[in-house]
């Protein structure tokens, strides 16, 4: 699976609002699923997947691991030296923020990283982490 991001829509074809039963009728067999978590999170270790819903079970957070890829515009995360990452996805006018174990851009992408190379992405909606 490899997801294109749509900022501030989702990745590929899993958009923010789409209900959890709907996702999973899409993507199969889940791995595991955060019944302990609030809200509870839904994971697809195969699909290089963990998605996050809100309480009314509506996608709000994709967070996107190999074996999947994910890309913005032509930059593919899992392929760029994080470097080259960066000075690319800020030349497509992306804010880069520094933060614990990688950087966020308000736009809706965080970048975890915390050795140094890209080990998940994720795409969140408009005000999740507000």
């Amino acid at each position: 699976m490899n997801l294109k991001i749509n900022l501030g829509k989702g990745a590929g074809d899993l958009t923010f609002g789409n209900a959890r039963a709907d996702v999973r009728s899409r993507l199969g067999k889940l791995s595991l699923s955060t019944k302990a978590q609030e809200p509870e999170n839904d994971f697809y270790s195969h699909d290089g997947l963990i998605l996050g819903y809100d309480a009314e079970d509506k996608l709000e957070f994709i967070e996107v691991f190999p074996p999947s890829g994910i890309h913005y515009h032509d930059v593919n995360f899992f392929e760029e030296r994080l470097p080259n990452l960066l000075e690319r996805l800020a030349s497509l006018g992306l804010t880069l923020v520094e933060q614990s174990g990688g950087y966020r851009c308000p736009e809706g992408i965080a970048i975890f990283c915390p050795r140094g190379h890209v080990e998940s992405v994720s795409v969140f909606r408009e005000g999740y982490y507000d």
